[in-house]
């Protein structure tokens, strides 16, 4: 995977999806970095959306 300079990534398989194909990837910056997220409007929100959202809104 390209990124830009100053990222890394790694991708593993976790156990969630079956078939052994990689199903978690990780991008870390090494400096300080801004991000931005678009979340799904459902009230049916699962947890990862409703933890995702409480990070960016720090």
């Amino acid at each position: 995977m390209d990124l830009p300079k100053g990222f890394r990534s790694r991708t593993a398989n976790l156990g969630l999806k079956e078939g052994g194909a990689d199903d978690f990837a990780l991008v870390v910056s090494e400096v300080p970095a801004v991000s931005a997220a678009v979340f799904t409007r459902s009230r049916w929100a699962g947890p990862s959306v409703r933890l995702s959202r409480a990070s960016a809104g720090r």
